[in-house]
C-alpha cells in the first residue's frame, strides 16, 4: 500500500529538527524491528507527537500510526494526518457515533498488516507526561489476533514493545531514551484464541505489558518524581554525557537512570523525606542566577567547550539563520503549557515548519533577485542550525562556569551536593 504521499517528503527534515532539538538520542535495540512482515509496534505514550517521529524518522521502517480521532475534525488537518500515515482512532470519550467508527479503523488495520505494513499502536490508550507505564489497554492484542481470524495465519506476525522515556519531556535539548524489546510472535496466542477469545486477549495484553514494563523508566510514587527528576540532574552533574554524537545506540544513560528510579522506589518515607531536605538545601543554596538543573561543567567546562568557541562563527551563523523560526516556535509552544503533553510536539513541528518557510523564503529571494550565493545557507541549514544549538548551549555553560567562579560559597555547594551524592550512590 502506498505511503502518504507527504511521509517521505517531511521524514528527512523532521529527522533533523529531532536531531537538533534534542540534546541526544539513546536508542538501543532498533536490529530488533523486523524489516519485512506484519508488524505492530505497541509503545507507552508519554509525549504526544514526540513519539511518532522519533519512530518515523530513526525506524527504518515505512510506519502508519493509530492516533486519537478527535484531531480529524478539521477537513485540511485530516488530509494532512493521512498524508503522513495516520489513522484515526476513537474513544469512548468522543461518543458513540464516533466509536462506531472503530469498525473502519479496524478494517483499515487489517488490511495494512495483511500487505505486511507496520502499526504504531500507543497501548496505553491515552497520554501522559510521568514516568511510569500505565496500564496497557486491551486494543493492540484485539487488533492482533483479529487481524489473524480475519486475514489468516501469518507466521511473521509480531508486536514489537517499545519503551519512551524523556529527562526532562517539556524541556528544549534534554534527552529521550527508546528502548526496543523482543518481539512478541502472535501466532503463538492464535490456539488460545480459538478456544476463549477473551481469555487469549488478557494473556496476550498481559504479555505485552510485561515486555514494555522494564523497558520503562518508573516512580510508582507520582510525588517523588519532582525528588527523582532533580536527583538525574544531580547525577548527570558528575557524569555527563556530550552533546555529540547525537545518536547513540546503546542505553547506558537508560541503565543509570533506572538504577536510580529502583532507588528512589524503595526508600521509606523518612529516608525519603531525609533526602529531599538535602537536595532542598543544595537548591536554596544555588545563586539565583544559575539554574539548580545546570549543573553540568560548572567547575571545569569540557574540551568540547572551548572547541566550539573557538568555532563561534559557524554556531552565530546558525543562531542568527534560525532565530525567527526558533522564537515562534517558542511562542507557539508557550500557548500549549497548561497541556504539557503537547508542548514539545507542538515546538518541534512549529520549529520545522517554520524552518522550512524561512528556507523557501531564502529560496525565493534568492532566485529572484540573482544573489545566488545566499542558496548556500538554504543547503548548509541544516548543519548550521545543529551547530547553533550546541554553540548556544556551550557558552551558557561557560557563562554559568563564570558565574560559579565568581561565587564565594561554592565549596560549600560543592559539599552541599557531594552529601546528596553520598545518599544516592551506593
Amino acid at each position: 500500500m502506498a505511503s502518504g504521499i507527504l511521509y517521505p517528503i517531511f521524514r528527512p527534515f523532521a529527522k533533523v529538527t529531532i536531531q537538533i532539538y534534542f540534546r541526544k538520542l539513546h536508542i538501543k535495540g532498533r536490529s530488533k524491528v523486523p524489516m519485512d512482515g506484519p508488524l505492530i509496534i505497541a509503545s507507552n505514550h508519554p509525549n504526544s507527537f514526540a513519539e511518532p517521529v522519533i519512530f518515523a524518522t530513526h525506524f527504518k521502517r515505512r510506519l502508519h500510526f493509530l492516533v486519537r480521532g478527535d484531531v480529524f475534525e478539521n477537513v485540511i488537518i485530516a488530509w494532512l494526518l493521512r498524508q503522513t500515515n495516520q489513522i484515526p482512532i476513537y474513544r469512548i470519550r468522543d461518543g458513540y457515533k464516533s466509536l462506531k467508527r472503530n469498525n473502519e479503523t479496524f478494517e483499515a488495520c487489517y488490511n495494512k498488516l495483511d500487505e505486511n505494513e507496520a502499526i504504531v499502536i500507543f497501548s496505553e490508550g491515552l497520554c501522559i507526561l510521568e514516568k511510569r507505564l500505565r496500564p496497557i489497554k486491551k486494543g493492540t492484542a484485539r487488533l492482533a489476533l483479529g487481524t489473524i481470524e480475519t486475514k489468516g495465519q501469518q507466521e511473521d506476525f509480531y508486536i514489537l514493545p517499545v519503551g519512551v522515556n524523556y529527562t526532562h519531556g517539556d524541556r528544549y535539548r534534554r534527552e529521550v531514551m527508546v528502548n526496543v524489546g523482543q518481539p512478541i510472535k502472535v501466532e503463538d496466542f492464535w490456539e488460545d484464541y480459538r478456544q476463549d477469545a477473551s481469555a487469549a486477549v488478557n494473556n496476550l495484553t498481559r504479555s505485552i505489558e510485561d515486555a514494555i514494563r522494564p523497558l520503562v523508566i518508573e516512580i510508582v510514587d507520582k510525588e517523588r518524581e519532582p525528588l527523582y527528576n532533580d536527583l538525574m540532574d544531580i547525577v548527570n552533574s558528575i557524569e555527563p554525557y556530550g552533546a555529540i554524537p547525537t545518536l547513540k545506540s546503546d542505553n547506558q544513560r537508560f541503565v543509570r537512570d533506572h538504577q536510580l528510579a529502583d532507588r528512589v522506589n524503595t526508600w521509606t518515607k523518612e529516608e525519603t523525606s531525609t533526602i529531599t531536605e538535602s537536595v532542598n538545601k543544595l537548591k536554596a543554596s544555588y545563586p539565583s542566577n544559575i539554574p539548580h538543573y545546570y549543573l553540568k561543567n560548572l567547575e571545569r567546562p569540557d574540551s568540547y567547550t572551548w572547541l566550539w568557541m573557538l568555532l563561534s562563527p559557524i554556531g552565530i551563523v546558525g543562531v542568527l539563520l534560525h532565530s525567527l523560526p526558533f522564537t515562534l516556535s517558542l511562542w507557539l509552544g508557550t500557548k500549549f503549557r497548561r497541556s504539557i503533553e503537547f508542548y514539545t510536539a507542538v515546538r518541534m513541528a512549529s520549529l520545522m515548519i517554520f524552518t522550512l518557510a524561512l528556507y523557501l523564503a531564502l529560496v525565493i529571494w534568492s532566485l529572484s533577485s540573482g544573489k545566488y550565493e545566499w542558496l548556500g545557507l538554504v543547503i548548509a541549514g541544516p548543519i548550521l542550525g545543529w551547530a547553533g544549538a550546541i554553540y548556544m548551549e556551550k557558552l551558557w555553560s561557560l557563562i554559568y562556569h563564570v558565574k560559579w567562579r565568581l561565587q564565594s560559597d561554592r565549596s560549600k555547594i560543592s559539599r552541599l551536593r557531594d552529601g546528596v551524592l553520598e545518599q544516592i550512590i551506593p
